[in-house]
C-alpha cells in the first residue's frame, strides 16, 4: 500500500519544511501545529 497522505504535527523550523517537501512530492499534506498563535 502506497504512502498517499502525510501528516506533520508541529510548524516550526523543521516541521514547515518537512510539511512542504511532501507537499512539493504529490503527497495530500496537512500540518497541525500543538501551540496556537495570539
Amino acid at each position: 500500500m502506497p504512502i498517499q497522505r502525510v501528516a506533520v504535527t508541529g510548524a516550526g523550523s523543521m516541521g514547515h519544511q518537512i510539511a512542504m517537501l511532501c507537499a512539493l512530492g504529490g503527497y495530500k499534506t496537512t500540518l497541525q501545529d500543538i501551540l496556537r498563535r495570539k
